[in-house]
This record gives C-alpha cells, structure tokens and sequence, in this order.
C-alpha cells in the first residue's frame, strides 16, 4: 500500500496500535500527539511525530500543509468514560470533525472518521447503516453529530477492545485487575460485535490507501457477535487469569452491528484475542 497516512491523536488506544501497525507494515506513515511523549511510547519514532495542542482551522490547516498526507485517520476523541465537561465532549466528538473535513477537503485530502455502535439503543441488535441511530446518552449523541459522510471521506462505525500503553481503564485492564479467584459477574444480555485494535488498524489501512479507499459515506466494521459474558469466558481462557464469571441478566444492551454495504473478511473474536496475547499483551 502506497500513500501517506496521518494518524491524529497515537497515544489513545486505538491511535497508537494504528501507528504501531502502521510501522510495522512500514506504510509512510506520521501521527499527533497532545503533548510529549512519555516511556510507554518509547517504540514510537519521534520524527514522525507532531504535537498538536491546538485544534483549531489555522492549526491543523498548517499541519495538514506541511505533512500532504493522502489520507487521515482521525483517532482523537473523549470517550464514554471520560470524566470531561459536556463541552469539552462537544467539542472533540463533535465540532472538531466537521473542522477537520472541511480543511481535509480543501486539500483534496481523505478523511477516515471513527464512530461507534453507541449511536445506537442497544434496543433492536444487528444494526445495519440503514438504521436510524437512537442514541441514548450524550456521548452517542456527538459521536453521532460528529459523523461525516461527503465523498471522499469515509465514517467507520464499530466497536473495539485492546490494551492501552499509558492508561489502565479498558475492558481487558479491568478484567486482569481482578484478582485471582475473585468473582465478576459477566452479563448475558449484554451483546457485542466489535473488534480488536490490531484487527481494526489492519483493515483502517484498507480504507486509507488499500483495496477499500474508494468507499465513502458511512460503513459498519464489525465481527460476530458475543455476549459480554461468553467474551469474558474468552479473555479468562486466552488471558489465563483464573477468575469466576457469574452470569447476570440483568443488563439488557444489543448493540451490535452488520454491514449491508461491504463484506470485509473478519477474524473470529478467538483468532483476534490470540493475536492480541501473542503481540500486544504485557507480561
């Protein structure tokens, strides 16, 4: 694959898998950082990084200038969990990729924008891009708003899992904080399609400079479908840490995705967690 690709925001836990994957593949590839980076990163080249504390027209307007990529994969975004103003969440799921495509679009430069299956209820399951999304809380409500669908760019809706460099607050962090022989309760009804950070960065790259870049407007990247109870099943077997999982029904949430646009070939949930053990778990 030909192209550069500019990955903004490589210490989250996605954009740092795509600009590690991304090296590894040895695709011509840069990324932004808010600030320094510290000793989790310390595998990342610094030449290839820009800091970018400032999200405004002019800034990235000049970043965008300066570097020419053919592509953005725009990894910044304040998630669910953050403990951040409502504003300061407007501002990033929302306002800043309608800022970013206008300047991308300018110069003739594609956007990747990632989404997620929160724009959705969790009511119905199996959610295609036809579906009318229904978020139900203030997080999907500007990932949502912050959606763009004008050619060329491209808005990917999935759902991830992965281990974090910096930060201890994902699903898989949590799961192996618990410790050995203690109980967690695994929900039943809880249902989920998403992929790992290594598996999504792989086909992102389809999408930026691959097979796949000249698929625009809105797509869903998702994998088979699982119980968070049975996920967690899986991690207790691939992450060997031996806790016991409770089932629970009382958490009803289907937000799963399907594509009706797109077939991609998708690892299975265990190929993906085997990979994520053998390549990116600490030990």
């Amino acid at each position: 694959m030909e192209g550069r690709v500019l990955i903004l925001g490589v210490t989250g836990m996605l954009g740092s898998k795509v600009f590690e994957v991304g090296l590894e593949e040895q695709i011509d590839i840069l990324g932004t950082s808010r600030k320094m980076l510290d000793k989790s990163f310390s595998d990342f080249p610094k030449e290839r990084i820009e800091y970018l504390e400032i999200l405004d027209a002019k800034t990235i307007g000049s970043l965008l200038e300066k570097i020419c990529p053919e592509t953005v994969i725009n990894c910044i975004g304040v998630i669910k969990s953050s403990n951040v103003s409502e504003e300061n969440m407007q501002e990033i799921n929302d306002d800043f990729p309608h800022l970013l495509a206008q300047e991308c679009s300018q110069r003739g430069i594609r956007l990747l924008q990632i989404s997620t299956d929160c724009v959705f209820s969790g009511k119905k399951g199996k959610y295609s891009e036809e579906d009318t999304p229904d978020p139900e809380d203030l997080y999907g409500r500007t990932k949502l708003n912050g959606e763009i669908y004008m050619p060329p760019h491209l808005t990917i809706r999935t759902s991830i899992i992965g281990v974090e460099l910096n930060h201890e607050k994902s699903l898989i962090s949590w799961f192996l904080s618990n410790k050995i022989g203690s109980t967690i309760k695994g929900f039943t009804k809880a249902v989920w399609s998403g992929l790992t950070t290594r598996a999504l960065a792989k086909i992102l790259f389809t999408f930026a400079i691959g097979e796949n870049k000249e698929v625009t407007g809105l797509i869903h990247v998702a994998g088979d479908s699982i119980s968070k109870y049975d996920l967690l099943q899986l991690f207790k077997k691939y992450f060997v840490h031996e806790v016991n999982i409770v089932s629970d029904e009382s958490f009803v949430c289907n937000r799963s995705l399907i594509s009706k646009k797109i077939s991609l070939a998708i690892p299975s949930i265990e190929e993906m967690l085997k990979e994520l053990v053998e390549r990116d778990l600490k030990k």
